[in-house]
This record gives structure tokens, sequence and C-alpha cells, in this order.
């Protein structure tokens, strides 16, 4: 097992690591917090929603301080926004943690050259304003005038082209100064000005693009495109722009080729694609290599979810953890929405969950354990009902219920059987009474409970018969307590008619018990009826007159 926090491997399936001390399993939780954090980051980034980016970046981080892909992403997000100390910070911190990291030692690279050209662009941004300062006051020089000049005319709308960022068009208004008689040599003067001042900037925007591309920082570089295509530069700006984009464009499907080999052979993530990729079309969106930068995209995140998905099938085969597989499909799913190989594998693992959650209920019908298949069937039916939309087992769900009833039935009835064989009858009483309330057995099954009811019934009797016959002498003598007396005058009606296989004698016997607790209570009707059922019966004369016997001193 790998410590999720320094990568250790340790030597046996421990909770805790051997080498930093922590539980393993809360690090994992932190990690996969991190993990979420990081691909939401990632998402956002796609979307150009740089800040809600950095925010998940940090909490990820704040979560796991060694997540180096963490480090780094957020490195360039700040790049991105001209941060570079915050930029290179990041860029550091992911050193520190993984010094042979080469993505992070490129990145600090280009962030230096590219804060080194800044001090050459802000020169020629000066020696451009200079010039335009010039055109300015001379322009304001030919208004002051007040003389009507055409010239003048031609000078004012090239100045409000260039101030309109329209580069081409203000070269064309001064190109109509040239061909054009000045009324006041001023007029030339400032056009050759502002023409200066246009080529320039012209010339410093193309010198800082071919910088950028010799960085190979090909984002900022298509930025800078972007943006001197917005301001119409001249044709032969435009021509070499065209140029410097062909070579970008070629150079980037390369590296992107190359990193999605890296990919396959898992020497980069797919994060490292997806951002690449990203950061290309959000600046250059429209460019000639969308479509092909795209399926590289699709290509990556195809393999990433294969890769994931069989992530997840592992697990869930090597912890058979039902809750985990759900939650590591939920994140997927939310990572890649939308994504048919997510649909399709998501409902393949479902599947193969309910397969083995059948087979575990088969397993444990089998053992008899019939709690832990109820809990089993309880898991199998809440995923039925959740993913209904990809696998319907609602046939196969109801057999399983109908079979663990009948299942429990018959263990409970067989406990009955073996009550009423080992002579616990009230316990078996107690049994079938709780059996009779579910009004869930069959008709077989009542039969059978029926035989079991007949059977108690039957030695019940009996047990109660030998009871009262037991204290016969006490009867007879009239010591048997009022409660006793009462007891057997209450029972000794079904004590008969349920125990049909008692002896002849016994049965009279029990029928002078009786009319002996009649007699003990005062029940000289009852008595006398009980007494005459003795003699009709042919019972034993001398019975008879001893409970006549009995009779006389309460008659006196």
């Amino acid at each position: 097992m790998q410590c999720p926090y320094c990568q250790t491997e340790n030597r046996e399936d421990r909770e805790r690591c051997y080498v930093c001390d922590r539980d393993i399993s809360m690090l994992r939780l932190i990690v996969n917090k991190a993990r979420h954090h990081y691909n939401q980051g990632l998402e956002h980034a796609e979307r150009g929603r740089i800040s809600e980016a950095i925010d998940e970046l940090h909490n990820a981080i704040d979560l796991d301080r060694r997540f180096v892909s963490a480090h780094v992403v957020l490195g360039t997000l700040y790049a991105r926004l001209n941060n570079f100390e915050k930029a290179q910070a990041a860029w550091q911190a992911a050193l520190a943690l993984q010094p042979e990291l080469n993505k992070a030692h490129s990145y600090l690279q280009k962030a230096e050259s590219v804060q080194a050209c800044y001090p050459m662009v802000r020169n020629m941004q000066v020696l451009s304003g200079i010039l335009l300062v010039l055109a300015l006051v001379l322009t304001g020089m030919i208004v002051f005038m007040r003389r009507k000049d055409e010239t003048a005319e031609f000078l004012r709308a090239a100045q409000e082209a260039y101030e309109a960022q329209r580069y081409n068009s203000a070269l064309v208004e001064l190109n109509r100064i040239g061909s054009t008689p000045a009324r006041w040599q001023v007029v030339p003067i400032a056009a050759r000005a502002l023409r200066s001042a246009i080529e320039a900037e012209m010339r410093q925007r193309i010198q800082i693009i071919q910088e950028l591309k010799y960085r190979e920082d090909y984002a900022a570089a298509l930025a800078a495109l972007a943006d001197l295509e917005a301001r119409e530069p001249d044709d032969q700006t435009s021509a070499v722009a065209a140029t410097i984009r062909e070579d970008i464009n070629h150079y980037f499907r390369q590296r992107l080729e190359a990193l999605l080999n890296d990919f396959a052979e898992d020497r980069a993530t797919y994060a490292d694609i997806a951002t690449r990729v990203t950061e290309y079309l959000q600046v250059y969106p429209e460019g000639p290599g969308k479509d092909e930068f795209r399926a590289y995209l699709e290509r990556a995140r195809s393999l990433e979810v294969k890769r994931r998905l069989d992530a997840v099938r592992n697990r869930f085969a090597e912890a058979r953890d039902i809750p985990e597989a759900l939650a590591n499909l939920q994140v997927l799913a939310a990572e890649f929405p939308g994504n048919e190989t997510v649909k399709r594998g998501r409902a393949e693992i479902i599947e193969e969950i309910l397969n083995w959650s059948f087979t575990r209920f088969q397993e444990q019908l089998d053992k008899k354990d019939f709690d832990g298949a109820g809990e089993t069937l309880k898991i199998i039916s809440d995923l039925a009902s959740e993913f209904a939309d990809i696998v319907d087992v609602t046939g196969p769900v109801e057999l399983a219920f109908r079979v663990l009833t009948d299942a429990k039935q018959d263990r409970r009835l067989a406990a009955v059987e073996a009550l009423v064989r080992q002579g616990d009858l009230a316990e078996a009483n107690e049994a079938i009474i709780d059996l009779l309330a579910e009004e869930t057995l069959t008709s077989g099954e009542l039969e059978l409970v029926d035989s079991l009811i007949a059977t108690v019934d039957r030695r019940t009797a009996r047990q109660r018969a030998n009871d009262i016959l037991a204290a016969e002498q006490d009867f007879l003598r009239l010591r048997a307590s009022d409660a006793k007396a009462t007891a057997t005058l209450a029972e000794y009606e079904w004590v008969l008619l349920k125990a049909p296989d008692m002896s002849r004698s016994d049965r009279v016997r029990v029928l002078a018990c009786a009319a002996a607790a009649a007699i003990k209570l005062g029940q000289n009707a009852t008595a006398e009826t009980l007494i005459a059922r003795i003699e009709k019966d042919k019972g034993d004369p001398a019975l008879v007159n001893a409970l006549r016997r009995l009779q006389r001193p309460k008659a006196r």
C-alpha cells in the first residue's frame, strides 16, 4: 500500500505509514478532495475562468501541500496574468517537491526570458510615444493656424485612425499626403513623424512575437499575434505575422503529438495536454489547427476516461466497496460531463456491481445468513432504483425478495418443529403466533402450521392432564388451593378435547379432579354434573362414592 503523502511503498497492508506515521486512510481522503479541487480548477481554466481556477488550485494546495501538478498549473495561470513573481514562486514550490520536474524548469526559464523582454518593449514604446507626441504637436500647430489645407485633413484622419488602432488606414491617409501639395511645410514633417511612430510600433510588436516564439511561449505569441491583427497592420507586417503563425502551428502540433505520446506511455498527465490545448484555443480559438488540436484533446480524454474506469473496476474487484465505487463513478461523471465513454463504462461497472451483489446474496442464502442476505438485497434494491436508467433488474429483485421471505419462513417453521420435538411447547406456541401474524404463509405452509398447532395442543393438553392427575389426592381431600381448583375447572374440558388419545381411566380421573375442584369452590351444580358424567361413563364406583362423601359435608 502506497502512502499518498510521502509516496513510500509500505511493506505490508497497514493503516499508518511506517515512514511518516500518518493515517493512510485519512490521507487518501484528503488527497482525493485535493484532486477534486484540482480538476475543478482545470475545468475553470479550460472555460477561461482564470480567477476561479486559481482559487480552486489554492484549495487543492491547502489540502495537499505536496500536490506538484497543482503548483505547476497555478504558476502557469499566474504567468498568463503577467504576474511572474507569483508564477515563479509556484513553479519553485513544485521544484522543491520534485527537483527533476522538467516542466517547472522550462516554465521558469520562459518566465525569466519574457521578463527580460519587457525593458526592450518599454523602450520601443517610449520611442513610439515620442514620435507620436511629435506628430500630435505638429498637428496641433496646423489646426492652430486655421488655414484650410487638404493635406492637414488627411493628417487629421490618419491621426484618428491611429488612435483607433487601425494602422493600415492611418498609413493610407499618410500616403495621400505624399501625393498632394501641402500649403504648410509642417504637414509633411508631422506625417513623417506619425508614419515613423506607426512603423516602429508594428516592428516592435513583430519583434516581441518573434522573441516569444523563440522562447517557445506559443500561447503568449499567439495572443500577441491576435492583438496585432486586430490593429489592421499593413500588408508587409501581415505577411510576417502569417509566417510566424504557421511556424507556431507547426511547432505546437509537434509538441502536442510528443505530449500525447508521453501521455500514452504514462510520462505525462491528461492535465498537461488539457492545459496546453486550452491555452492555445483560448488565445487563438479560430486558428487553422483548432479542429486537429481539439481532436488531440479528445483522444487524450478518451484514454484518460478508459484508464480511470479501469481503475474504478480494478479497485472494486479488489475491495468490493460499493459506496467507494459509486463515489468514484460520480467524480468521473462530474469531471467529464456528457462523455459517452463514461456513460458506457459507468453502465458496465454498475452491472458488474449488481452481478456480484446477486452472487453474494445467493451465497449468504446458502449459508443461512438471512440477515446478511437481507442487507445485500437492500443494497441491490437501492442500486436498482438509483440506476434504473442504466439497468432494469426489477424482476430479479422482486424474485430475490420472495426467495428471501420463503427462506426465512422455512427457517422459522423448522425452528418451531424443533421446539415441538424438544417439548418446549410454550416457545413453540409463541413462534406459531408470530408466524400467523405475518399473513404471508402459503397454503402448504398453513397446513404445516395447523399440524404443528395440533401437535402442540395435544402435547400441552397431555402435560396439563398430568399436572392435574399429579394433584389428584389433594383434590379428593379438598386440600388443593382455590387457585389450583379454579384453573382446573377452567381447562379440564380443553384438556379432554385436545388429548383424544388419553386413556378412559385417565379421562375419568380428570373429571373426578374437576368435580372435587367444584366442590372445593362451592359450585355444587357443576360438581353434580361432573359426577353424573363419571357415572354415565361407568367410572369407578369407589371414586363416585368418594365424591359423594365430599358433597355431604358441603350440603350440611
